[in-house]
């Protein structure tokens, strides 16, 4: 059986929300995603040698917004410019929800406090 990538945009199909997940199952997907991230920071980040608390919070931000989100952070952290990387992960605070006439970006309350943290270790090392 081929390796199926669980994630994706969107609603989940009837069909998807009808199939049962073992925790075996989530656990394996969460890593492989968790993975992908730490993939994902160590290859976009070359030039700069991290704390492990820099690591942990891109690694968090890159498994939530995902690279495409995270591109212009990791770019900035590996250009040494840790204050506006902090600023730029502060800012990514919004989700796109439709509307009747389209969608729009509003707020994300739950991103405030993730941002903070993810932020923070390059916020105290700013220069």
């Amino acid at each position: 059986m081929g390796h199926r990538d669980a994630r994706h945009r969107g609603a989940c199909t009837d069909e998807e929300l009808k199939r049962e997940v073992g925790p075996a199952e989530v656990e394996a997907a969460f890593a492989e995603h968790v993975a992908d991230a730490e993939r994902t920071v160590r290859r976009k980040v070359p030039n700069k040698a991290l704390s492990q608390d820099q690591f942990d919070a891109l690694v968090s931000f890159v498994y939530n917004a995902g690279w495409k989100g995270s591109e212009n952070v990791l770019s900035l952290v590996d250009d040494g410019d840790f204050k506006e990387a902090a600023a730029a992960i502060s800012r990514t605070i919004y989700m796109t929800v439709k509307t009747r006439r389209g969608s729009k970006q509003v707020v994300a309350r739950g991103l405030i406090g993730r941002r903070a943290e993810e932020s923070a270790p390059f916020r105290t090392t700013a220069r």
